[in-house]
């Protein structure tokens, strides 16, 4: 996400899952208006809605206010990636699983590559809480 403002930041990243306001208010049970004003700047979230936008859009909250970036800038792979089935049903988590990956300089994802650690991530077996 590499807008300058909140407002920029929420519409890259709507754009980057591949989704649209319609859909992101839809999940937030908030109208298409109000996302709308998110995006233009006119309003800001609640640190609520915030909070609940970063699950939606599977970003970090610090992502979303500007202060830590993700994959910038995504690589080609990423949106062909979310565009399979197996990136259409990412959660949240295993989305930011994988956009913390390090890739060394020089290189860069396949689609196949997001799909091999997607199964490894969905491989492990969740932790428990210590009794």
């Amino acid at each position: 996400m590499q807008g300058e403002t909140l407002g920029a930041r929420i519409a890259d990243a709507i754009q980057l899952v591949g989704s649209n306001k319609n859909r992101v208010a839809t999940q937030m049970n908030v109208g298409w208006q109000t996302v709308q004003q998110w995006t233009l700047d006119k309003s800001a979230p609640t640190v609520d809605n915030l909070r609940l936008l970063s699950e939606v859009l599977g970003v970090t909250l610090d992502e979303l206010v500007g202060v830590a970036v993700g994959q910038e800038p995504p690589f080609e792979a990423w949106r062909a990636f979310l565009s399979t089935v197996d990136g259409q049903s990412i959660t949240p988590g295993e989305r930011r699983a994988l956009q913390a990956i390090y890739w060394p300089p020089g290189t860069e994802p396949t689609v196949a590559s997001y799909m091999i650690v997607l199964g490894g991530i969905r491989a492990v077996i969740p932790r428990r809480d210590p009794v």
